[in-house]
């Protein structure tokens, strides 16, 4: 589904017309008018004469220049959907392997937004490393002097 957003749209920059496929209206139905997005894509041609696009990232620098962007509502519907929409799930099958080993080697001591803090460092572990350990626990323990005191005694 990804690479066909991004195929509609950069076709139907170059003059070539796809119609989207039956997979492709049942999903995004609700989120876009059909009709509309096709009618859309065929205005393309004419309002690229003279801009060359040749991938998805010329074609948004631009779509992204008013006043296009504001006459192409389903187009941009279309590119929100291929911007947000990652190209693969890497990424949460990782978080999801993290979660089992992290849930399983300390399952009966955690919170749930504990989990969700150790998750979050586990997954980030390239910028974690990065931090300064001293100065989290200089500023924790600034913004908790009491408890600090209290620890302290």
């Amino acid at each position: 589904m990804f690479a066909e957003k991004e195929q509609l749209i950069l076709s139907a920059a170059k003059g070539k017309r796809l119609a989207p496929s039956d997979g492709f209206v049942q999903l995004y139905i609700e989120d876009s008018n059909i009709p509309d997005l096709i009618a859309q894509l065929g205005m393309l041609p004419t309002l690229l004469k003279e801009v060359p696009i040749a991938t998805m990232s010329d074609f948004i620098q631009w779509f992204m220049k008013p006043p296009d962007r504001f006459s192409l509502s389903e187009i941009r519907t279309l590119i929100r959907l291929v911007l947000v929409l990652p190209a693969t799930n890497a990424i949460s099958e990782r978080a999801l392997s993290t979660l089992r080993r992290v849930k399983s080697y300390m399952r009966s001591t955690m919170k749930e937004s504990r989990l969700n803090a150790c998750m979050t460092l586990h997954i980030y572990k390239d910028q974690t490393a990065k931090l300064d350990a001293h100065e989290i626990i200089r500023s924790f323990v600034g913004t908790n002097r009491r408890r600090a005191e209290r620890i302290a005694h």
